[in-house]
């Protein structure tokens, strides 16, 4: 029985470690984002693929899988109609980095047959938009990152929301209000 409760208690310190360590690779990532000054206009395309990309999260919640990918239109316009051209050195090549990321998430959850497959994309498309927003701002718009730590099988994962109310993507009606706010972006 002794035995039984020392391997149960390390269990659940390595499972405390795991999540803190976690954690604080979630905190090193969001450190090491490079803050760019670039022009107000850059900021307004980028607050523009923001916006666009709620209609998606609000699919997401509805657990709608074909919604999902008739938001996917509107939100690969609105990557494009962000000017690249008013970015420079460092500034682009990191742009160029996000965009991609977040083109390929797109492609995947069109290409996804499930919402679970659709979901770990947009976990991947969310972290990418809010590391671009971290790192040229969006001008006057609020951004609510939010995180559901049950997500993508317990890895946890993170979304842009407009509200602060938690709408959980991940989980739906299901667990609609499972996950906090991490960080309020603007305003």
């Amino acid at each position: 029985m002794k035995k039984q409760i020392l391997v149960f208690a390390l269990l659940l310190s390595f499972g405390a470690v795991s999540v803190s360590a976690q954690e604080h690779t979630q905190t090193q990532e969001q450190q090491a984002i490079t803050q760019h000054k670039v022009e107000v206009q850059f900021q307004e395309k980028l607050a523009g693929l923001y916006t666009s990309s709620l209609p998606l999260t609000e699919a997401f919640v509805a657990s709608d899988s074909y919604a999902v990918k008739k938001q996917l239109a509107p939100l690969k316009e609105a990557m494009e109609a962000v000017d690249m051209r008013l970015l420079k050195g460092q500034a682009h090549a990191d742009w160029m980095m996000y965009a991609k990321a977040m083109l390929n998430s797109i492609t995947a959850m069109n290409k996804s047959q499930t919402i679970a497959d659709q979901r770990k994309a947009y976990a991947q498309f969310s972290e990418k938009l809010y590391q671009s927003i971290k790192a040229f701002g969006i001008n006057h718009t609020e951004a609510y990152y939010q995180h559901c730590p049950m997500a993508l099988g317990n890895k946890g994962a993170f979304w842009l929301s407009d509200k602060k109310e938690i709408q959980n993507p991940y989980f739906g009606k299901a667990m609609l209000k499972c996950g906090r706010t991490k960080e309020k972006i603007g305003q």
